[in-house]
């Protein structure tokens, strides 16, 4: 009888003991989180990729580039540019909040890209622009370049061409950098941007985006939507400090220069 009492109150000590190292063992564990790792970038799913020459003073090259993302919720992150030989790759890399949620759809994006010429230590030469694995060609004179060039003292345009239809007009100031920002309409599938010309006269600063159509190319007779970023160069241009009239195709938008914008 006196055996089956201490076993018994051996049973009520231990059992405590137990429980409280049990629950140290659930505190413990709630602690210790296991962070994730870091998600490689993602390049963007790119489909079609262009070469806009912009014919204004000095020539301007952009890459105009569509593809999709993922899902609603990702969008475009770093734009990485290289040369190696003749060959200029530029990766789309895109983000996403992995908390976001959103629909699990494939979203298109249009992304213009420029190139600096100078920058990446281009000479005159053909280059394919290698976009996410979506090939371009670029040829590079030296009058392009400006290695031979002389600012023309004839307008830009020596015979008429289709404008652009432009519906809106913005203007994005980044340090000295200005950039019009224009959208609108293509008159036809086939339909392309082709050149860009900028002059200033007085306070207004003209900007006329011009078309080219292959006459025999044959295309859905739909508007199509376009997006394009222009680089106005104020030292070039002549402006001084004060307020311009931007006109873009007849739609025009107001642009403040102060001297700190034009690096004085």
């Amino acid at each position: 009888m006196r055996t089956k009492i201490t076993a018994r109150w051996l049973l009520l000590l231990v059992l405590p003991m137990v429980l409280l190292a049990g629950c140290a063992f659930v505190r413990a564990g709630t602690i210790e989180v296991d962070v994730p790792e870091p998600q490689p970038a993602q390049e963007a799913m790119v489909e079609e990729v262009s070469i806009l020459i912009l014919e204004s003073w000095p020539v301007q090259v952009r890459v105009a580039v569509s593809g999709y993302l993922s899902d609603a919720v990702t969008e475009i992150g770093d734009v990485d540019i290289r040369v190696d030989g003749d060959t200029i790759l530029i990766r789309i890399y895109t983000t996403r909040d992995p908390d976001a949620m959103g629909a699990q759809v494939l979203t298109p994006f249009e992304l213009s890209i420029p190139l600096d010429y100078a920058e990446l230590g281009l000479e005159p030469g053909t280059y394919t622009v290698d976009v996410n694995g979506v090939q371009e060609t670029l040829v590079l004179d030296a009058g392009m370049m400006g290695a031979e060039a002389t600012e023309p003292e004839e307008p830009l345009m020596s015979e008429p061409q289709m404008q652009a239809i432009v519906e809106e007009v913005s203007i994005v100031v980044e340090t000295a950098q200005v950039n019009v920002v224009a959208s609108g309409y293509l008159n036809d599938a086939v339909t392309e941007l082709d050149i860009v010309e900028i002059r200033a006269e007085g306070d207004v600063i003209e900007v006329r985006i011009y078309t080219t159509r292959d006459p025999e190319a044959m295309g859905a007779q739909v508007l199509v939507p376009f997006e394009l970023s222009v680089p106005l160069d104020p030292a070039h241009l002549g402006l001084e400090p004060g307020t311009y009239t931007v006109d873009v195709n007849g739609v025009q938008e107001t642009l403040v220069l102060d001297a700190s914008m034009l690096g004085e």
